[in-house]
């Protein structure tokens, strides 16, 4: 899904998303001046060991107690901070017991600093007067409590208790922001869920990758692929091909139901892609062309897959209902190393070829290689200009019915030889290119001037996937 179809759905749900976010803020807003201002009154203490240590002879002692003074300040700090040294500075102070909520709104908090001998009182309440005298009150009755713990070490005042003239909580500012953040995260969120629940066919159809109609990839998801299959393909030295193909029903399709022909044609998109391996794309670009990415395959290969698959699909009759219709194809298949064009040039020209297919040709294949130098798979030419060879016409099948989809035998045309049994234009390319013959191929493809006799490897033989090889490296 692209971003510009998110931005739809959000406005179309604004007068939801602004009056729901302005009410949060409005709540959040009363909460927070509704509850009671927090101060804060800070004091700090330290330990220092007892000048009369040596004269008592405690030294050792005193070294230990020093090696734990970590334990110690825990101590120190558990003590100042329990429940009976608060209770017996409110009564220091005369203050009812019971009277102030330490639940809720009143807090002492004594922690020591890391790495020192200090030790800092923290006094939280909602009356500053009571705040600031509570400290004073608990650092006094807290350090006579710990001097009796450890003579060695004696608990000092060492900065006075400071009480901040403004509240710490609520932070009002904060509040509403937050409260506003959490009123749109949840505004946007129901928008969504509107649309969802609302059936908005259009809406359902955007946030999906694939064409409802056709059933196959949409042209957005097959550019987002193609991206990255190019980056792929230049960061491993492999091919990336297309393959556009045009379908060319017959007179009559036009007189059909429109439900109809969208019922015909994704029968022969459905067949189109089980014909293809999981790495293959198949995506409808509209204006009944369809477009097939075939990552790391070599174009010539590409070929004759595509090809092949037209001579089957042309000879299919499909039927819907009381329609039937059947499809003649033409296709262009382009092949790219991932650097010599970008992926909109490659489309561009890849689209022009099939358009400069001769008018009233079909079932054809036309075939440009961009890839140059001693790697090109149809070529020894930059960019290829498709020539056509005669190609004797194949006899048609009878007439099959495409209703039953589930029973059909899909021929793998991917597979390792490329090929169908029988198909003589294919074993043609095929000795061609085990010979290293020069002379025109007798296949069906239109193929460049350059494809007729296609440069050795430099770095070894070109690997060929045929039937002969596989039975030798069977017999092997």
């Amino acid at each position: 899904m692209e971003l510009r179809e998110y931005i739809s759905i959000v406005t179309r749900n604004i007068w939801l998303i602004i009056p729901f976010t302005l009410l949060a803020m409005a709540l959040t807003a009363f909460f927070s001046f509704n509850q009671p201002n927090i101060y804060e009154s800070r004091s700090s203490f330290v330990a220092r060991l007892d000048p009369n240590v040596a004269i008592t002879g405690d030294t050792i002692y005193a070294l230990d107690t020093l090696l734990g003074r970590q334990r110690l300040f825990v101590t120190y700090c558990g003590v100042m901070d329990s429940p009976s040294t608060v209770d017996e500075a409110q009564t220091l102070i005369g203050i009812p017991l019971g009277s102030l909520d330490f639940d809720n709104e009143w807090s002492v908090v004594c922690s020591p600093i890391p790495e020192s001998n200090v030790l800092e009182i923290i006094v939280r309440g909602t009356i500053p007067s009571v705040v600031d005298r509570l400290n004073r009150a608990v650092g006094q009755v807290g350090s006579a409590r710990a001097d009796t713990l450890y003579a060695v070490f004696l608990l000092d005042n060492l900065d006075p208790v400071f009480t901040g003239p403004d509240p710490v909580a609520p932070n009002h500012i904060t509040n509403i922001a937050l409260g506003g953040m959490l009123g749109l995260v949840v505004s946007i969120s129901v928008g969504f869920l509107i649309s969802y629940l609302s059936g908005n066919e259009a809406d359902l159809a955007a946030l999906s990758i694939r064409d409802s109609q056709l059933a196959v990839y949409k042209n957005n998801y097959f550019q987002t692929r193609l991206q990255e299959e190019f980056q792929r393909a230049k960061n491993s030295y492999r091919t990336v091909s297309i393959a556009f193909i045009e379908l060319m029903p017959t007179e009559d399709f036009d007189l059909i139901p429109e439900d109809a022909q969208s019922e015909l044609m994704r029968r022969l998109a459905l067949d189109m892609q089980d014909y293809q391996p999981p790495a293959n794309i198949v995506a409808y670009r509209g204006n009944k062309v369809f477009e097939i990415l075939i990552p790391e395959r070599a174009g010539y290969r590409a070929r004759v897959a595509m090809k092949n698959m037209i001579d089957e699909l042309r000879s299919k009759v499909y039927r819907f209902e009381s329609y039937t219709a059947n499809f003649s194809l033409n296709a262009a298949v382009i092949e790219s190393d991932g650097e010599s064009l970008n992926p909109q040039l490659l489309q561009e020209r890849g689209l022009e070829a099939l358009r400069n297919i001769e008018a009233g040709t079909r079932n054809t294949v036309v075939f440009v290689s961009t890839v140059a130098g001693p790697f090109a798979t149809g070529g020894d030419s930059d960019f290829g200009e498709p020539t056509p060879v005669p190609v004797p016409a194949r006899p048609r099948a009878s007439d099959p019915s495409t209703d039953d989809l589930s029973t059909r035998e899909i021929p793998d045309f991917f597979a390792k030889n490329d090929s169908l049994d029988g198909d003589e234009d294919t074993q043609a390319l095929e000795s061609r290119e085990r010979a290293g013959s020069s002379r025109q191929p007798t296949s069906s493809v239109f193929v460049s001037r350059s494809e007729v006799e296609k440069p050795r490897n430099p770095f070894g033989e070109i690997h060929r996937d045929n039937d002969e090889e596989d039975e030798d490296n069977d017999d092997a």
